[in-house]
């Protein structure tokens, strides 16, 4: 019988998204980077500075089941239909009715959206899927010691230096997603110290630095151009308090006591659909130049925050739902067909603990669930 989803976690799921999606409220805009800045400019500073925190989140609480399980090519099989599925009816679609949006390029990479990473954080997330195995038999052959040196080392490196211009280190996208990976696996194989509240008071705490020292750095950078620092490198997915705010998240939400709730369960099931549909290349500037209009909202700050607030939730909710009727019509129809295909492969073996409705039951120890959780 399959697990109840922990609503607890699925809600941190939730704000993960939110915090990507006020991000690219913030970024995707037109105001960031504008030649003349001012207080709308500093406002949306502020107000999308959690973006990547999201991202560092949500790698997190998919490498936390990850390292508990064992990995399933229909786990994968699932996300690559859900990742070709939405990409392929957005091209369609645009290719109608919005045909002066797509060129060659955009609908050659549409359609191959895995491997030319036209959602550069599919691509990394799927690779990080499968390397998940060989990580866990590292994680496995380790000393709890040496696990932990590991995770400072990285940490260190590729995340305490990464503030200092210039310094890379070799840190990339999917090094740093295999650090978090890391991390998360030390959250689930050893118990931390602490109650659930001290690590969410530390959670919220490093999270308030974020957008305080971004704005600080970039009081900081404008006074003083010379010094060549980029103030992004404080809200940056490698960013300390970035990182230590996900990470200090994910051992709170771990420790509460579980709780089920069908709504929020649903409601998070639909996060990664909210990312595929609202980041799209091709509706980007669409949603949020021409229908959200950003610049028009910054013309007057003092609106401006319950806009960005307001229009945050509302193409959260609309890509919730579209993502939510994808499933039922397109997903769950092909990976019905898919599991018929490859059934008798799975009965070979042993049990694959998948679920009904086509990936998208409660057990947490299937792969689609690294992501969506369903």
């Amino acid at each position: 019988m399959s697990k109840q989803r922990n609503s607890v976690i699925e809600v941190y799921r939730i704000l993960a998204m939110l915090a990507i999606v006020s991000y690219h409220y913030g970024v995707h805009g037109g105001v960031l980077g504008s030649a003349e800045p001012g207080d709308a400019e500093r406002f949306l500073t502020g107000y999308s500075t959690m973006g990547k925190w999201g991202v560092d989140a949500f790698v997190l609480i998919g490498a936390y089941f990850m390292a508990q399980s064992t990995f399933r090519w229909r786990g994968l099989r699932s996300i690559l239909i859900q990742v070709w599925s939405t990409s392929w009816m957005i091209l369609v679609v645009a290719l109608i009715w919005l045909p002066d949006r797509v060129d060659t390029e955009t609908t050659w990479r549409a359609i191959f959206p895995v491997a030319t990473e036209f959602y550069w954080f599919v691509t990394i997330y799927v690779m990080l899927m499968i390397l998940s195995p060989f990580i866990n038999l590292l994680v496995k052959a380790m000393t709890q010691r040496q696990h932990l040196t590991l995770i400072a080392i990285l940490l260190v490196a590729w995340s305490l230096l990464s503030v200092i211009p210039d310094v890379k280190l070799g840190a990339n996208s999917m090094t740093w997603f295999v650090a978090l990976y890391l991390v998360a696996a030390y959250v689930a194989k050893y118990r931390l110290r602490g109650p659930a509240k001290w690590w969410a008071a530390s959670a919220v705490g490093f999270a308030v630095l974020v957008p305080v020292t971004t704005l600080l750095a970039s009081d900081v950078a404008a006074a003083n151009p010379g010094l060549g620092f980029d103030p992004e490198l404080m809200r940056s997915q490698y960013a300390p308090f970035v990182a230590l705010s996900a990470i200090s998240g994910l051992v709170a939400v771990t420790k509460m006591r579980p709780r089920v709730s069908p709504a929020v369960n649903t409601i998070a099931a639909a996060t990664f659909g909210v990312y595929l549909i609202h980041d799209n290349a091709i509706l980007r500037s669409l949603i949020w130049e021409d229908w959200v209009g950003t610049e028009r909202a910054a013309a007057d700050p003092s609106t401006l925050w319950w806009q960005a607030i307001g229009f945050t939730l509302i193409v959260y909710a609309a890509a919730t739902a579209i993502e939510l009727v994808r499933d039922r019509l397109v997903q769950r129809p092909l990976m019905r067909i898919g599991d018929r295909i490859f059934a008798p492969r799975a009965r070979s073996g042993s049990s694959t603990g998948t679920t009904s409705d086509a990936g998208h039951g409660n057990d947490a120890s299937s792969s689609r669930e690294y992501v969506t959780s369903r």
